[in-house]
């Protein structure tokens, strides 16, 4: 390869590997400061990092410029077109080429963004008394200044940073960051601006912050050299402060060292310097230490190290320039009181030394002596006579490498007589044993002084105290020499955390022993330590709220757990339990008496687990989980609606009369055939299980099946089973066919279990004459013209004689009994004028009015039961029969794997029962699962299961989503042709149909699917018309149809696919800004226009324009006669103007808009733009973007440089090696199998087969792939809306129509019913539902048998699915869970005996 080929390739190949950042949200824009000359003036990094694009220009050609984020180019060129250094982001990431050539800083660029503050203020740092008279802390120079300031500027913000009144930081003499040449800086800029305002903190390891305490500044302020305060930084001693101080004879300014200048007053023989009385005082000043350098700058003086504090405090323009930088220090005796006290106790068997302690340098020696120089103090401390002290074998001091001192200057010398020591280190004193041996002595630490930050045990996260001397339990500890800091233990608990102070006594060093118990407000003096006592911040109270505790009295019933609810590891013992441990409170959080609760799930793939973080518990008490979060543990496990507490149950009932059942010692759970559970009451021991009632308890029979999720009983006592759902167990599986235990007559008699209806009242039929009439408010029928009255419907009747009055009919009360709850069985013979009390029932038997005795029938009919939405109807009340709603059938096959049975798809199915669904949990969204498959509240299975619908779906609005999912499924396989997108939306449709129980809408709703699509992809009149009657009849032969039937599907399906394009057309009218009635015209034209093109007649067109421009109308707010009115004008409208007759196809497919910019409009992205450039056509850019969709692809003429509308290119389809990548089995779940064929019509060649498993896409693919599934998702989106949202309307009249075209028309349907004899001359065929019994030669079919997600394969060879799979191939078996018995159910076919699973991960339902 030649050199230069060699370097266009490898920049090629850098061109292909830049990546361009996300663009900014309009979030971070919005919080960005507006440039007004544009980011191309901007030269300062902090300023482009935080501003967005404001000039005057708004675009270049067709690159945004205005509000567009700045990008900084790392501080040089951007481009090779200019020297900018920052420019705006769509122009520098999207231009190359048009713009500029080179993108020069590609590896060094950084996106504008609002950066929040990395390390925000302290709330505790005091600056009130720092000074705000400054141009800005960048201005100050010297430390003095800098550190007793905050800046004065009044720009709160400067560069996305904080600025006005932030204390100054001072960069240790040294440029602050490489972004200027400041030695001082505001806090946020220097402490949150690296990265963006400057690329490094140079200071980050070597800074101070200007503060203040007690109203003074805090920092020791070092001047800088040849500066001068403005006024002396130290205050005079006072005369007794300096009376240990010795006179220097020759004078401060003849010292050079540290102590013995802050050992000295000046004795030299110089009074004043200058004047005697306005002079600078020399003689009798105490000496200054001026930190081991000269004193001044310039003056007699200039190399003085220590200096008389009047001469250095007054001097400064007088007898020399400036106070030279310097840690100035002023010689004067330890205040009496303060420092460190120590008992030393006897101290007679220790020697003095009379070279001093500062000469010793073993342990021994030192440990066992006394300072015995002769002068008393040493830098204003004790030394004659004090015992030495061992500095733990290091320095006492920065001064010197002395390792033995005497005690006072080595215990509080710090600060004054030297700057540090090994103050952390554990000090020896020496001292005398109580039989008089010398030795050692520990001293309390630096911490045990002054204590120190410490982790203490106060909830979670566990917080930090500040001077801790020792921590002390639960939210306690001991604070040494608390008045250094905090006055209070309540102010020292208010500061650590915000917490409230729950006691407070004195104590002594290294102990948490109380000496005496005080207040929290007690002062505490500046030597006493304290003991504080803090309480814990209140765990979050939203639990509690929505997971309120159970009343005591519903408590009364629970066993007692006699070591605490954390010991039981059982679901139903711990709903059936209270902690019993004995220990009252914990951390303030009650624990002795409370209910448990349960957060350890249960059978059926409940959630659950651990309840807390603290422990592996799955049982805790009631207030431990619901306050303690925060105090007893660091954070709760388990959603609120996982968790069960402990409660008794309310019994909603007394059985009364069940004398006549025999008690089961063993329980009702152990009984399992029928005739013993129903004459048998629970007679267990135990009072409740869960805190369900047992004991006496009548048992339930649950009809021949498990009567709950739990456990394989079929029998339960009754408070268990009626009221357990939810709590002791997740469902009831059989509660349609319950009958419990109860005595008629002596004798056990099955009933059915009462239910909410039954107890509120319904409609029922009543034995009462033919016809039976329907009366209200039953529980119960009992006999002839009798019955129960529900509970609930009695109070609005009072008696029996106003409850025959109100029902159908001349009816009076012929007698009247109180009865046993939901039972025939009479209490006690009452009058019919009885008014019945809360609570009893009633047994009313009524009459015909005139009748003289009762009319027996000669047989007895059947009592059914009429539900209605009002149970409650007050007397009297004609009641009417009505429609009933439309409602599921029972769900079922409950529990059962249903996508075998219903033909590997999610949605409506069958064989769930009429209006139900087979549906699988699905963890990464519902999304793209069918409407009916959404917001389950419950599954019993890992697998595809049996549900009824929350949100009820039609069959045809499961086709249209169906038929759209395939149609976009088609696209992101392979390309999808468009004859593959209609035959895949039709196929789809007919099958969803049929599978939902809908068989006579099938060929419609398949001819409307593929009608819609067809008419998207631009297909032609005649070719979409016969691409869509294909698709019926191949519905109509799987539902069984015969020809009559199709043709009329032909026509409803026409009409559909008709009005859907005439509401698209209003869409694209209401774009241009066109009022309501200029849209319903659209509408009306084009939906003649589409019937027209499907060779329907002018009845139907005419209907078809009335329809869509009705829809129209009403979805523009207008009310049904007014909607009406105007679709009717429409009509006319249209008919007026001669264009309701065969017309061209395709009127609104015509490219709109074709110079604007489409941007906005397309929803601010590239791809499908149906609204606003035509049916079909997209929004496009020349320069592509970050992403350019397969639509926007092979795109050969731009009118504009901006995005543009066009007319996709419809490339021809090349099958690749499409082999199914293994995914996550919980993703919207579709199996691919690529099925080996002739060569498709392009004369591409055959696709290879990889092996299982093995990703057949390579990045680039899956991008196109990922653009073309976008677009075609949006555009199947609004098919789905628009047709389900037409049908309603119009089912009614089409046979009467049907009839009218048959009689009228002489022309035979061109329908072909038999779906084997079709033949497609595609390549790739998409299939949506599974049809074996077709055969294709025609090329590769795949086959996708679930709608649009993660393509997955069947294990064990699959249908080509896999190595050895090919066609023919074994179907492959999908493995259950482990230990969950896997039952085949698929209509017409049984799996192999002996067949096992082998492939659990690519299961794919």
């Amino acid at each position: 390869m030649a050199p230069i080929a060699r370097v266009l390739a490898v920049c090629a190949t850098l061109v292909q590997a830049f990546s361009p950042p996300p663009v900014p949200s309009l979030a971070q824009l919005a919080l960005l400061t507006p440039a007004p000359n544009g980011c191309a003036n901007i030269t300062d990094r902090g300023l482009c990092l935080s501003s967005k694009d404001a000039g005057s220009q708004a675009n270049w050609e067709a690159y945004r410029l205005a509000g567009e984020a700045c990008v900084w180019c790392g501080g040089a060129q951007c481009t090779d077109r200019s020297a900018d250094k920052c420019m705006p982001y769509d122009l520098l990431m999207n231009s190359q080429g048009k713009y500029y050539t080179t993108f020069y800083a590609v590896y060094d660029f950084k996106v504008a963004a609002f950066v929040e503050s990395k390390r925000a203020l302290s709330s505790s740092l005091d600056a009130t008394c720092l000074c705000t008279m400054n141009s800005g802390c960048h201005t100050l120079s010297d430390q003095f200044n800098c550190l007793s300031s905050k800046d004065g500027r009044p720009e709160g913000v400067i560069s996305g940073s904080q600025v006005a009144g932030q204390p100054c930081v001072w960069c240790a003499g040294g440029r602050c960051n490489p972004g200027s040449a400041a030695l001082c800086e505001p806090y946020d800029v220097q402490m949150s601006g690296e990265g963006t305002m400057f690329a490094e903190n140079i200071a980050k390891d070597n800074y101070k912050v200007a503060g203040c305490q007690g109203g003074k500044l805090k920092s020791i302020i070092q001047l800088a050299p040849g500066v001068s305060k403005p006024t002396f930084p130290l205050d005079p001693p006072s005369q007794a402060a300096m009376s240990c101080l010795k006179n220097e004879l020759a004078g401060c300014f003849a010292i050079n060292d540290r102590l013995s200048c802050l050992s000295s007053i000046d004795g030299s023989t110089v009074r004043s310097f200058g004047s005697i009385d306005g002079g600078l005082k020399v003689q009798g000043q105490p000496c200054v230490w001026c930190g081991g350098g000269p004193c001044t700058a310039g003056g007699p003086l200039a190399s003085s190290l220590c200096l008389p504090f009047d001469y250095l405090a007054r001097g400064a323009g007088r007898a020399f320039t400036s106070v030279n930088r310097a840690a100035l220090t002023v010689a004067e005796c330890a205040r009496s009181g303060e420092g460190n006290k120590f008992d030393f106790g006897d101290m007679s068997c220790l020697l003095p030394r009379t070279n001093g302690c500062n000469k010793i340098t073993d342990f021994k020696t030192c440990t066992s002596s006394t300072d015995g120089r002769p002068y008393s103090f040493v830098a204003g401390f004790k030394a004659k006579g004090q015992p030495c002290v061992w500095c733990a074998g290091g320095a006492c001091s920065e001064q010197n490498s002395n390792l033995c001192e005497p005690f006072d200057f080595a215990v509080n010398g710090k600060g004054h007589a030297f700057n540090s020591a090994n103050e952390f280190a554990e000090y020896s004193v020496a001292s005398c044993s109580p039989n008089g041996i010398p030795g050692p002595r520990a001293l309390p630490t630096f911490y045990d002084l002054h204590g120190t930050p410490q982790l203490v045990d106060c909830g979670f996260p566990i917080p930090v105290w500040e001077k801790v001397g020792q921590v002390c339990g639960f939210c306690k500890a001991l604070v040494p020499k608390i008045n250094e800091r905090y006055p209070t233990c309540g102010d020292y608990c208010s500061k650590n955390g915000g917490l409230v102070c729950a006691g407070a006594s004195l104590s002594t060093l290294r102990t948490c022993e109380a000496a005496k118990a005080v207040t929290c407000s007690y002062q505490f003096a500046l030597e006493e330590n304290a003991l504080c006592e803090c309480l814990p911040k209140p765990g979050p109270t939203a639990l509690a709220r929505d997971f309120p505790r159970p009343a005591d009295e519903h408590l009364e019933c629970l066993d007692l757990a006699k070591n605490g609810c954390t010991a039981v590891t059982d679901k139903l013992a711990c709903l059936g339990s209270k902690d019993a441990s004995g220990v009252k409170n914990y951390r303030t959080v009650a624990v002795d008496g409370e209910p448990c609760v349960w957060c350890g799930g249960g059978p059926g793939g409940v959630a659950g687990g651990a309840c807390t973080s603290d422990s592996n518990a799955t049982c805790v008490p009631y207030d431990w989980m619901a306050r303690g979060e925060g105090v007893v543990y660091a954070y709760r496990q388990q959603a609120s609606t996982i968790l069960k507490v402990a409660q008794c149950s309310v019994p909603d009932r007394n059985f009364g009369n069940t004398g006549c059942l025999k008690r089961q010692v063993k329980g009702c759970n152990t009984l399992k055939d029928k005739g013993t559970c129903l004459s048998s009451l629970d007679g267990r021991k135990e009072h409740q299980i869960a805190g369900f009632m047992i004991e006496g308890q009548p048992c339930v029979w649950c009809g021949g099946s498990a009567c709950n999720s739990n456990n394989d009983d079929m029998c339960a006592a009754y408070d268990f089973a009626v009221h357990g759902a939810g709590q002791a167990f997740l469902t009831d599986l059989s509660v349609g066919r319950y009958l419990t235990a109860a005595c008629e007559n002596g004798k056990p008699v099955p009933h059915e279990l009462p239910s909410a209806l039954s107890n509120a009242g319904v409609l029922m039929m009543v034995n009462c004459g033919v016809p039976n009439p329907i009366w209200t408010g039953v529980s119960k029928t009992c006999d002839w013209c009798k019955v129960q009255v529900a509970a609930k419907a009695m109070p609005m009747f009072q008696n029996c004689s106003a409850y025959c009055a109100a029902q159908t009919g001349n009816l009076g009360c012929s007698k009247a009994w109180t009865s046993f709850k939901h039972s025939c069985d009479a209490k006690a013979t009452t009058t019919c004028a009885y008014n019945f009390k809360a609570g009893e029932n009633a047994l009313c038997e009524c009459h015909v009015q005139g009748w003289g005795s009762k009319v027996e029938p000669a047989q007895s009919a059947q009592m059914t039961p009429v539900v209605i939405d009002t149970v409650t109807l007050a007397p009297p009340v004609q009641v009417t029969a009505a429609p009933f709603p439309k409602v599921p059938e029972v769900l079922s096959n409950i529990g059962k794997d249903c996508w075998e049975a219903c033909n590997h798809l999610s949605g409506l199915c069958s064989f769930c029962g009429k209006g139900n669904a087979c549906c699988r949990h699905n963890t990464t969204g519902e999304g793209s699962q069918p409407k009916e498959c959404r917001d389950i509240p419950t599954y019993l299975t890992w697998h595809h299961e049996c549900v009824i619908p929350v949100h009820h779906v039609t069959p045809e609005e499961a086709a249209a989503w169906a038929g759209a999912q395939a149609a976009a499924a088609a696209v992101a396989a392979a390309g999808g042709s468009a004859a593959q997108r209609v035959k895949a939306a039709g196929d789809a449709a007919g099958a969803a149909a049929i599978r939902a129980g809908a068989e006579a809408e099938a060929a419609q709703d398949a001819f409307a699917s593929a009608a819609i699509v067809a008419r998207e992809t631009a297909m032609s009149g005649p070719e979409a018309l016969d691409a869509a009657k294909r698709a019926a009849a191949k519905a109509a032969a799987k539902a069984n149809q015969s020809p009559a039937a199709v043709a009329e599907a032909v026509v409803a399906g026409a009409e559909d696919a008709a009005e859907q394009a005439g509401v698209q057309a209003a869409m694209l009218a209401k774009v241009d800004g066109k009022s309501v009635q200029d849209q319903t015209v659209a509408a009306a034209k084009e939906a003649a226009y589409a019937a027209f093109d499907m060779q329907q007649s002018e009845p139907v067109a005419r209907e078809s324009a009335r329809a869509s421009a009705m829809k129209v109308a009403t979805d523009a707010g207008q009310h049904l006669d007014q909607a009406e009115e105007t679709a009717n004008a429409a009509v006319t409208a249209i008919m007026s103007a001669g264009d309701l007759k065969l017309a061209e196809h395709g009127t609104n497919s015509a490219l709109r808009h074709a110079f604007a910019d489409c941007y906005e409009q397309c929803g601010n992205k590239p791809g499908m733009c149906n609204g606003f450039c035509g049916i079909g056509n997209a929004c496009c850019r020349a320069s592509g973007g970050t992403v350019v969709p397969p639509e926007c692809q092979k795109i050969t003429t731009y009118k504009t440089g901006h995005f543009e509308c066009v007319v996709p290119q419809q490339a021809t389809p090349t099958l690749v090696g499409l082999v199914p990548v293994s995914g996550d089995d919980s993703g919207p779940a579709m199996d691919v199998h690529a099925k080996t064929g002739n060569q498709d019509t392009t004369g591409g060649t055959q696709p290879t087969s990889e092996h299982a498993g093995q990703g057949g896409f390579g990045t680039a693919s899956f991008l196109l792939i990922g653009g073309g599934v976008a677009a075609a998702v949006l555009a199947a989106g609004l098919v789905l809306y628009l047709l389900s949202s037409l049908r309603a309307s119009r089912r009614s009249k089409r046979g009467a129509r049907m009839e009218e075209e048959e009689e009228d028309s002489d022309e035979g349907t061109d329908l072909e019913v038999h779906a084997e004899e079709e033949d497609s001359d595609e390549g790739t065929v998409l299939e949506v539902f599974r049809a074996e019994e077709e055969d294709s030669d025609d090329g590769t079919e795949l086959e996708f048998h679930r709608p649009f997600g993660t393509p997955q394969f069947a294990p064990n060879g699959g249908k080509g699915g896999g190595k050895g799979g090919g066609k023919g191939g074994g179907k492959g078996v999908s493995a259950p869970a482990a230990g969950y018995p896997h039952l085949p159910y698929q209509q017409g076919s049984s799996a192999p005996t002996g067949t096992r699973p082998t492939q659990l991960a690519t299961n794919p339902h």
